[in-house]
């Protein structure tokens, strides 16, 4: 829960948030290129944003809050949609609870201090959380 937020938007409101994984669309591979769908997106007026995770191949959808679960199902759908237009760059998104074949410790962890800091204060640990 993010205590600065909470109660300021309606009651019974809610919002939803996906990690989707960024991959080579010909090879299917993990690709760290997070950086890139952020920054395209950011100034699209999306019903939420695109953000980076603890994995640079990995990108996070987070809806706005809204009213009602149908809302928020149109909003996270709109966010995919902005996420598979990667495809132009040769990648394509995919969620799952993992990735068959890439061993998480191999993934290249987003370049922002708050993972970094992470990573070397959690060391292995941090590093095997590609789920």
């Amino acid at each position: 829960m993010i205590l600065e937020r909470f109660g300021e938007s309606a009651p019974f409101s809610l919002g939803l948030e996906e990690e989707i994984m960024i991959l080579d669309a010909r090879t299917l591979a993990q690709v760290p290129a997070v950086d890139m769908l952020v920054r395209e997106t950011a100034e699209l007026r999306l019903p939420g944003r695109l953000k980076t995770e603890l994995f640079a191949s990995v990108v996070e959808l987070n809806t706005e809050a809204t009213a009602c679960a149908s809302e928020a199902l149109d909003a996270l759908a709109r966010l995919r949609r902005e996420a598979a237009a990667a495809g132009r760059n040769g990648l394509r998104i995919a969620a799952a609870g993992s990735h068959p074949v890439s061993p998480p410790e191999q993934q290249a962890v987003s370049p922002e201090s708050r993972y970094e800091e992470f990573v070397a204060y959690a060391g292995v640990s941090a590093r095997r959380q590609g789920v």
